[in-house]
C-alpha cells in the first residue's frame, strides 16, 4: 500500500489566504473534482476540498490509489465560506453530490453538525504504526491507546489520556467501519455530552458518512435521516432552515 499522506492541491507561491496562494478559477475546479481512493479495502469518493490540509504544497494521489490512511478536514462542511479567498466562495455549485453541496454554505447543516468538529482519519487496519508519531493533548503516544482496542466491527471505543492537562478529559476514539477500515478520531467531555457519548455519536455519524455520502455511489436519502438523529446537542438551525423539519 502507498504510505498514508497529506491529499492536497498542488499550490504554490505567496502564501495569502488559508489556500496558500490567491485561487484561480482552475483551482477551485479542480478542488471541486472528485478523487476515487481505496482505503482498508473500500471503495470511496470524494471531493478534494474535503481533505484536511488541502490548502499545502502536496499532490493528490492517483485516481484509484489503494492508500493506508487518509484524513479528512476540519468539519465537514462550508467550504465556500472564506474570509480571505473570494474565488473558493463559488466552489458550491461545481460540487457534484448532494451531501457536500447542502454542507458547502451552511454551518447548521445536519451532516456539519453530526460529524466531529475536529478532522478524522479512516486507515486501514494494518496502518496502525502511523500513529506512533502522534501525540495526544496529554503527551500520550495515540498509535499505543489505539492498540489497546479491540477494533470489533459496529462497536466505538474510547482511550482517554491518564494524566489530563486540563479539566477537560481527552480520549482517542475508534470505530471499525468494516473489517478492515477504522474510523480514528478525538473525542472529550462537554457540558451537554460526555467523551463517550460524543465518540458514540459521532462513530454513528461517520459510519452513515461512509455508507452513505462517500461510497461510490451516494444515497442522499438516507444519509439526511441518519445525520437529524445523530446531531450534537447544541445544534442550531442555519441560515438554510432546517431540512430535518421538512
Amino acid at each position: 500500500m502507498i504510505a498514508a499522506l497529506a491529499v492536497t492541491l498542488l499550490l504554490t507561491g505567496c502564501s495569502d489566504s488559508e489556500y496558500g496562494r490567491k485561487l484561480s478559477r482552475a483551482d477551485v475546479e479542480e478542488l471541486a473534482r472528485e478523487m476515487r481512493v481505496t482505503v482498508g479495502e473500500v471503495p470511496l469518493v470524494f471531493p478534494r476540498v474535503a481533505l484536511h490540509g488541502r490548502d499545502e504544497a502536496k499532490p493528490f494521489p492517483a485516481p484509484g490509489a489503494k492508500l493506508d490512511r487518509i484524513e479528512f478536514g476540519i468539519g465537514i462542511g462550508t467550504y465556500g465560506w472564506s474570509d480571505f479567498e473570494s474565488e473558493i466562495r463559488k466552489i458550491c455549485p461545481l460540487l457534484a453530490r448532494h451531501w457536500v453541496a447542502s454542507v458547502c454554505d451552511d454551518p447548521g447543516a445536519p451532516i456539519e453538525q453530526a460529524m466531529p468538529i475536529n478532522s478524522f482519519y479512516l486507515m486501514d487496519r494494518d496502518a496502525l504504526a502511523l500513529f506512533d508519531n502522534h501525540a495526544t493533548v496529554g503527551g500520550e503516544n495515540m498509535g499505543d491507546q489505539l492498540r489497546t482496542m479491540r477494533f470489533e466491527v459496529g462497536r466505538t471505543e474510547i482511550q482517554c489520556d491518564r494524566e489530563e492537562p486540563a479539566e477537560t478529559r481527552l480520549c482517542s476514539a475508534a470505530k471499525p467501519i468494516s473489517r478492515q477500515l477504522i474510523a480514528v478520531w478525538t473525542v472529550w467531555d462537554g457540558e451537554r455530552e460526555t467523551a463517550p457519548m460524543m465518540a458514540e455519536r459521532e462513530g454513528k455519524a461517520i459510519a452513515a458518512f461512509v455508507r452513505y455520502a462517500i461510497a461510490p455511489e451516494e444515497d442522499f436519502d438516507r444519509l439526511l435521516p441518519a445525520m437529524c438523529e445523530l446531531q450534537r446537542p447544541d445544534a442550531k438551525e442555519g441560515p438554510n432552515g432546517d431540512p430535518c423539519k421538512v
